[in-house]
């Protein structure tokens, strides 16, 4: 990975952290209680944060965290190889919790990542994340 991308992945981290710092929920018990009430798997919105090799990636996003609480976690992703087309739905595990002990919450942002092994090389695919509609192109950039 050349320096200029790998400074760009830190930026755009940063930059997630900062805004969930800032926009985060101030109390936890909020937080809590919606992350027991979804369904445990949720459609997971990511970028590719790099490919380690021709047909490895390593994809991620933020997440709303309350330190103390138990770790979301990415599930098992759902590929769908259409010719060059490939498209990837990935789902948050997030663990059952009961309201948080903590009065406050500093309303972090959690960076959760995959890696995930293709069928053929990344320079013969396109990568669309169909967790959202219509997908959206995430590799190549």
């Amino acid at each position: 990975m050349s320096i200029r991308r790998f400074f760009a992945v830190m930026a755009v981290a940063a930059l997630v952290l900062a805004l969930g710092v800032a926009c985060g929920e101030s109390h936890s018990d909020n937080r809590a209680g919606r992350a027991s009430a979804d369904a445990n798997d949720k459609p997971f919105e990511w970028e590719v944060i790099f490919a380690s090799s021709r047909r490895t990636i390593k994809v991620g996003g933020g997440v709303d965290f309350c330190e103390g609480d138990p770790r979301p976690r990415i599930a098992r992703p759902e590929i769908e190889y259409r010719g060059k087309d490939v498209y990837i739905q990935l789902k948050l595990k997030t663990p059952r919790t009961r309201p948080s002990t903590h009065e406050r919450c500093a309303g972090s942002v959690l960076l959760v990542t995959r890696r995930i092994t293709l069928r053929r090389d990344l320079s013969d695919l396109k990568l669309y994340d169909s967790g959202v509609e219509p997908p959206e192109l995430r590799w190549p950039r």
